[in-house]
């Protein structure tokens, strides 16, 4: 995954809850995402799964998987992907 970004839009301005976020998995490898409360943990997982929901957006990224990046893919496309999303 590089450069994710994920923001809400709302009346009151626009709330960057990830942004900027790298990192790579290798096949086989098992990877735990850990941190405070509210410094984006389920943002990125949802953002990942394409299950951000309204006034959510990723904004920006990639997430490559199986050479495909996801966060491109329809979800006609997507097939197999955890969500369909807000993209």
């Amino acid at each position: 995954m590089r450069g994710l970004r994920t923001s809400f839009h709302t009346r009151d301005g626009v709330v960057r809850a990830v942004d900027g976020i790298d990192f790579h998995v290798d096949r086989g490898e098992i990877m735990g995402l850990v941190g405070e409360s509210g410094c984006g943990k389920s943002v990125t997982s949802l953002s990942i799964m394409g299950l951000v929901a309204r006034p959510g957006r990723v904004e920006a990224g990639e997430v490559v998987f199986d050479g495909k990046d996801l966060l491109k893919l329809t979800a006609r496309r997507c097939g197999g992907c955890a969500g369909t999303g807000s993209r």
